[in-house]
């Protein structure tokens, strides 16, 4: 049996800011298979790689998947389906089957929209992918699918779903296929390291150790999970103390709560040790006007924008937030409520957006009462400027904190002493040369998933290009808007090239351009 486990080329920006994350759901499920005897397992990540369709065709010819699987959230859910339409152009026996938060609500649009799909697994997909493997194997899934929990495929021509499946009670019964995935490509650009997301719990969005019990309005993970729990805390706090002891070097990512961040406040120096290097933490308002809206369990300081009531007072209410909690990276997020939460189904008509690939909380969708959606987002990134351009010049320049210091934390730890000595006594044109050399072999340490590349002119400055860039391609602006990287280029320049060096973005993918270049001037 060859299975294929496929994560969709879908790219929005926000969260990709920060590098490149590892799809978790896709080492649960070849973990959930593998222990069930099902070892020929093949992942392709067609979203880190950047795998175009041709290329994934290409992939898929010389594959004789048996079935393949693949995932979506609601802006992924076009892609997913071009996906699984390709598979069934190439191996039209093969067995199609989508996973997914989007799926599991959508199901009955989805099998109406997407031929292409055979079936749809609704909820926790470990045990319900083994039932219909299990079946595909034995030559039964025809006449037995009625009986399989937690589907949904056409039956007579029309949707149809079985009993849900019950969530799975013991998460510390999960064996996750860690190996599976290529660790080299899921980098933590801030501190250009490896990272992994664990999960200890599950009843929220956030895979993580501090999962929320709560039900915001906005939010449908709740729904999915349907129940809150978690694996057992003691486990987690030994493995922390393992981690410490073994002094492996690895780093890990939490997305959490404020309550969470107190309740934890005498562990955090013992997870910090461990490795925890990112908490991401989720603050959906700056105004209590707001937090009233999504039955946020939390008072005021929240903050996401793009909500009916948000105005350009609450905007900078929002920045003036961030400015005081001093947090590394922001991502302002718009309110994006999914067809199947509770809050689309109240707002309405006031969701004027219903193109699901822009339901990427990037892509404002909601109409305030007293902004238009293009003024939100041009709050949202005026914030974005403000921050980055804050923390690229005066902000890291007076922090004195190394993981908070992005071009002192590249010099400190990406590039070698003697590399750094050479630079500094070299001519200015010679070190920039240089160091753009460096860049070039060690992409991932400046520009994390972008594409990078110098162009030069005659007479012109030399021009460092990104393409995919993960700030550019996710904004939409008149002019170029990717403050934070010159801001750091021109810090690394500064430091090693010549104090009198510039840097100036000529072009920007949030313009249209092709890439995001960087003139580099240096005297």
């Amino acid at each position: 049996m060859r299975i294929f486990l496929v994560h969709p080329n879908y790219h929005s920006g926000g969260a990709e800011i920060a590098g490149n994350w590892p799809p978790a759901w896709v080492t649960y499920i070849s973990g959930a298979l593998k222990s069930a005897g099902f070892l020929d397992i093949r992942f392709i990540d067609a979203m880190t790689d950047h795998i175009t369709d041709d290329a994934l065709q290409f992939i898929l010819r010389a594959e004789q998947p048996d079935a393949v699987l693949c995932t979506a959230i609601t802006p992924a859910i076009y892609n997913a389906q071009e996906t699984m339409a390709l598979v069934k152009k190439i191996h039209p026996n093969a067995v199609t089957l989508l996973g997914g938060i989007h799926g599991t609500f959508m199901y009955g649009q989805v099998l109406n929209e997407a031929p292409e799909i055979d079936y749809i697994m609704r909820g926790e997909g470990e045990e319900i992918v083994v039932c219909v493997v299990k079946a595909i194997v034995e030559g039964t899934l025809e006449t037995t699918r009625d009986e399989i929990r937690g589907i949904a495929f056409r039956r007579d021509g029309q949707p149809f779903a079985t009993t849900p499946h019950p969530p799975i009670q013991e998460l510390d019964s999960l064996t996750p296929d860690w190996a599976i995935l290529d660790w080299s490509k899921y980098i933590y650009i801030p501190l250009n390291c490896r990272v992994a997301v664990p999960n200890f719990a599950r009843g929220c969005p956030f895979t993580c150790p501090f999962t929320c019990p709560f039900t915001c309005s906005f939010c449908s993970q709740w729904k999915f999970c349907r129940q809150y729990r978690t694996r057992d805390p003691k486990k987690f706090v030994e493995l922390c103390e393992e981690l410490v002891q073994r002094d492996l070097g690895i780093h890990w990512g939490i997305n959490t709560r404020v309550t969470d961040i107190l309740r934890d406040e005498e562990l955090l120096p013992l997870y910090r040790k461990a490795g925890l290097v990112h908490r991401s933490l989720r603050t959906e308002a700056a105004a209590q006007l707001e937090l009233d809206r999504i039955n946020k369990e939390i008072k005021v300081e929240q903050s996401i924008g793009g909500l009916e009531n948000e105005t350009p007072e609450t905007l900078e209410e929002t920045y003036a937030m961030a400015q005081d909690w001093k947090p590394d990276l922001v991502n302002w997020n718009c309110y994006t409520p999914w067809p199947f939460s509770d809050l689309f189904q109240d707002l309405g008509d006031k969701v004027e957006v219903r193109d699901y690939a822009k339901c990427n909380f990037v892509t404002p969708i909601i109409q305030p009462d007293v902004m238009t959606r293009d003024e939100v987002l041009a709050g949202v990134l005026k914030n974005y400027r403000r921050f980055s351009f804050k923390k690229a010049t005066g902000g890291y320049l007076w922090d004195k904190d190394p993981y908070r210091r992005t071009a002192d934390y590249l010099i400190a730890h990406s590039i070698p002493r003697l590399a750094r000595l050479l630079m500094r006594a070299l001519p200015a044109r010679l070190a920039l040369r240089t160091l753009l050399a460096g860049i070039m072999r060690h992409p991932w340490t400046f520009a994390g998933t972008a594409t990078v590349h110098v162009a030069h002119s005659s007479g012109a400055p030399l021009r460092l290009v990104l393409t995919h860039c993960p700030m550019g391609r996710a904004l939409h602006e008149p002019v170029p808007s990717c403050h934070f990287y010159a801001g750091t280029l021109e810090q690394l320049l500064h430091r090693l090239v010549s104090p009198m060096a510039r840097v100036h973005e000529v072009a920007c993918e949030a313009t249209g351009a092709a890439g995001c270049e960087f003139a580099l001037a240096v005297r």
